[in-house]
């Protein structure tokens, strides 16, 4: 007689009774519990940090899902007794800024410079203008930590950070990349890579390399194209991940200032080329007339403390605006922008909306997009420069003809009147120096005031 029986039952209690006695056998392989094992990789992180004469220089690079913005050199000296850490950037010269850091556990040790920094907190914390942040990081996953390299990852960016002991002091080294990409502002290049020919445009502020064949502007094959973020060196650029261009790869690029060339290996070779009209930031402080088509502006220009664009006072009495800065081109722009309070960096408001200042087009859109308004364009001549407001020509259906002033909702864009037509400032208005007021401005020109 066959027998049917149901031993699940049986095999889950036999489960049971094996339990305490496997666990009651069951080999250690550490002689220290988890806690002890964090405790001693703290231990000899905080030690190894301490330890270079210097201090250690990073390759810090940022970056969110809507944009990368390349690598920032920093130098990080650690306090040998007390857990803080002297931090410097290749964007302020003779400055640093001192914060303390610790150390937490999140699936593994964890690196936090958790007390205010300017530089470290730059990037990796909301703003007005950058709701997700910058995609920089303060809380790093310790990944591995030897005497001659410190391997860090972002915990929100999932950046990989790479520390290397410094071999001079932080200041000297600072000061210098400081120094050079002040100096360094190539812009495009064409050359080959093996043998294939190639050109490109260099993104100097968010530091972007884009290579791509050059074949002719008209043909219905689309180029191969790469774009890399990379960090600035004492020798050329370094990419975050090597990149592979038509089978060569590609880790670093040597720069020689004195021809403005690059070279990879014996693969590549590149001129690069610097707008014959380029002028450095620094260049354009100072006081202007400023022309347009209803009369002149005396005005002002203050340079702003992260060297991105000016503060333009004098066009009102109400509000001040702002040139940006091309950095490729080194020229001033003037794009759109929501206008801002007098000493101060507050938007400027009137009663049914903020004062937004934006390009008109020849075919009379209101455009809003990054590439529309006017660059300024120098004469080329250094004792008495004038400079002419054109066009920007990166949007060639779209030709910046004038700029208005009208009033903006954040939540339902162009305040409109009864008909439907966005409507302009009630009170404030652009005041020439003739008396004459108007909330509609054509840029002509502009010349410098001797002091």
């Amino acid at each position: 007689m066959n027998l049917k029986i149901n031993v699940l039952p049986y095999l889950a209690a036999l489960v049971i009774l094996l339990v305490p006695s496997c666990l009651k056998d069951q080999v250690s392989y550490f002689d220290q519990s988890a806690a002890e094992r964090l405790q001693a990789v703290q231990k000899k992180t905080r030690e190894t940090l301490a330890k270079p004469r210097y201090g250690w220089r990073m390759e810090y690079f940022i970056g969110n899902v809507d944009f990368d913005f390349g690598g920032k050199n920093l130098t990080l000296e650690f306090g040998a007794e007390i857990d803080t850490v002297r931090v410097r950037t290749e964007e302020y010269k003779d400055s640093s800024f001192t914060s303390y850091y610790r150390f937490t556990n999140d699936d593994g040790p964890v690196l936090s410079f958790d007390s205010f920094s300017p530089i470290l907190h730059k990037y990796a914390i909301p703003s007005s203008e950058y709701y997700e942040s910058r995609g920089g990081d303060f809380e790093f996953l310790i990944i591995s930590c030897k005497d001659e390299e410190v391997i860090l990852k972002g915990k929100r960016s999932g950046k990989m950070c790479k520390m290397y002991p410094l071999e001079e002091p932080a200041d000297q080294y600072i000061n210098r990349l400081f120094d050079m990409n002040k100096s360094f502002h190539v812009s495009s290049f064409k050359g080959t890579c093996g043998s294939t020919a190639v050109r490109g445009t260099i993104d100097v502020l968010n530091k972007q390399f884009t290579i791509q064949e050059d074949i002719d502007e008209y043909s219905s094959i689309e180029p191969v194209t790469e774009t890399a973020p990379y960090i600035l060196t004492d020798h050329g650029l370094k990419f975050y991940e090597p990149i592979t261009f038509q089978e060569t790869v590609i880790d670093q690029i040597s720069f020689q200032p004195a021809d403005t060339s690059f070279s990879a290996g014996s693969d590549l070779r590149l001129k690069g080329y610097i707008p014959k009209d380029w002028l450095p930031y620094e260049f354009f402080t100072g006081r202007y007339m400023f022309e347009h088509e209803e009369g002149l502006f005396e005005i002002e220009l203050t340079p702003d403390e992260e060297e991105q664009v000016y503060i333009v006072e004098g066009m009102s009495p109400k509000f001040n605006m702002y040139f940006g800065y091309d950095i490729v081109a080194g020229r001033l722009t003037m794009e759109a922008q929501f206008v801002a309070k007098i000493g101060s960096m507050e938007a400027y408001k009137e009663r049914d909306g903020y004062v937004i200042f934006v390009p008109l087009s020849t075919n009379g859109y209101i455009l809003g997009e990054d590439q529309s308004g006017f660059a300024a364009v120098w004469n080329r001549d250094e004792a008495n420069p004038r400079y002419k407001w054109q066009d920007r020509g990166l949007t060639p259906k779209f030709i910046t003809e004038s700029f208005l002033l009208r009033l903006y909702d954040l939540s339902e864009g162009f305040v409109r009147d009864a008909n439907g037509y966005s409507m302009g400032p009630q009170t404030v208005a652009f005041t020439a120096s003739n008396g004459n007021e108007s909330v509609q401005i054509t840029p002509k020109a502009m010349y410098k005031l001797n002091d």
